[in-house]
């Protein structure tokens, strides 16, 4: 097994970078020297673990913030029962 190309730390530090914006993956790493990362499946999980962006309004968000109704989308793009009304 290889090791990791990565520290917990710094996938946080992108994490951190990451949340409540619409940056792309790529410019927050490009920012880091570290551009290849994005195409690194264990770094991609690890971040997966922490942050998601949204499908509808592309902003990053933490997972609690993840819609339960509408996997992948946040609460605020996710419709909520009331808009059914």
């Amino acid at each position: 097994m290889t090791e990791p190309t990565f520290t917990a730390e710094f996938v946080e530090e992108v994490a951190e970078a990451l949340r409540g914006s619409c940056e792309t993956l790529r410019a927050v790493l490009d920012i880091r020297g570290r551009s290849t990362l994005e195409d690194d499946v264990e770094f991609c999980r690890a971040l997966d673990d922490r942050v998601f962006c949204c499908e509808q309004c592309s902003w990053w968000h933490l997972l609690e913030e993840e819609s339960t109704e509408m996997p992948g989308h946040c609460e605020e793009c996710a419709p909520s029962e009331e808009d059914d009304e």
